[in-house]
């Protein structure tokens, strides 16, 4: 997730600094990435924050209206408990009584489909409020410290694939 959010700033700032070459931009992306860890840190803490909390209230209010639905068949998770007991039975092994009680399954079935959901309205909706906001800070940060060529120099000595792209602006 943190390379996810790391590439689509990278590449907000390369959109950004459209009156430089490619090459430079995502240079630079890459060492504001580095040079502001801090700074995107907060934002990683923001990103698993915003997903804590959007999994308990959406994914939350989805598994309540699907237990409230759910529960109106009180006969088929009785039928469904009677036949996980007898299929545990024929096969010889031992099956939680959690799993044989109509109630917990209802619950069970009400939270699958409530995450299901909720990771279907969290990635349409959720995460690209989240993405703006982080890449907001990115691009805020570049633009308050634009990386110079002698920046380059710290990541030079740490990755040689980025000495071998920023080789290619020489």
């Amino acid at each position: 997730m943190v390379v996810a959010y790391l590439s689509d700033c990278c590449l907000g700032w390369v959109f950004y600094r459209k009156d430089v070459k490619a090459t430079r931009a995502t240079c630079e992306g890459a060492v504001l990435f580095f040079k502001h860890g801090k700074t995107l840190a907060k934002n990683m803490g923001r990103v698993f924050g915003m997903g804590i909390a959007s999994l308990v209230l959406i994914g939350g209010a989805f598994t309540g209206v699907f237990y409230l639905i759910i529960s109106k068949f009180p006969a088929t998770f009785t039928q469904l408990a009677a036949e996980i007991a007898e299929a545990a039975t024929r096969a010889e092994i031992t099956v939680s009584a959690y799993l044989t009680d109509p109630n917990n399954l209802m619950l069970i079935c009400a939270a699958l489909a409530g995450i299901i959901l909720w990771g279907i309205v969290h990635s349409a909706f959720v995460r690209p409020f989240v993405l703006v906001g982080v890449l907001r800070n990115y691009i805020e940060s570049g633009i308050q410290d634009v990386p110079s060529e002698a920046s380059f120099a710290m990541l030079d000595s740490k990755s040689a694939k980025f000495r071998k792209l920023h080789a290619e602006l020489a």
